[in-house]
């Protein structure tokens, strides 16, 4: 599922109305989880990486945001699977990456949904 197919799903559902609460939640949660997730990286917690890491896949899954979910995906999969972390810093760095630009999709969504 693409963003485009997740938002007018969500609208379908519940109208604009749901669809800009989505997005405010994910806008005001997942940068929180990420910082948590960047905080928990510096203390090496590989358990609280994953945790956080699996909170924010499931986020970006529900909104159709295949590159957060996919980077997201790969740090917890690293984790789970006890495969040695050697690239576990690029691997956030790109998360870090795929999340500012999913704010950005998201904006524009909310800009395209205020509008009509």
């Amino acid at each position: 599922m693409d963003i485009e197919t997740a938002m007018n799903k969500l609208i379908h559902i519940g109208g604009d109305e749901l669809a800009l609460r989505v997005i405010e939640l994910y806008a005001e949660h997942v940068p929180m989880r990420l910082e948590t997730l960047l905080e928990s990286s510096l203390n090496n917690d590989l358990d609280q990486i994953s945790r956080m890491a699996h909170s924010i896949k499931s986020s970006a899954g529900n909104l159709g945001l295949q590159a957060v979910y996919d980077s997201a995906n790969i740090i917890e999969t690293t984790i789970l699977h006890s495969k040695p972390p050697d690239h576990l810093k690029a691997d956030i760095n790109q998360l870090k990456t795929e999340i500012a630009q999913s704010l950005i999709d998201l904006k524009n969504w909310e800009q395209k949904i205020r509008s009509c």
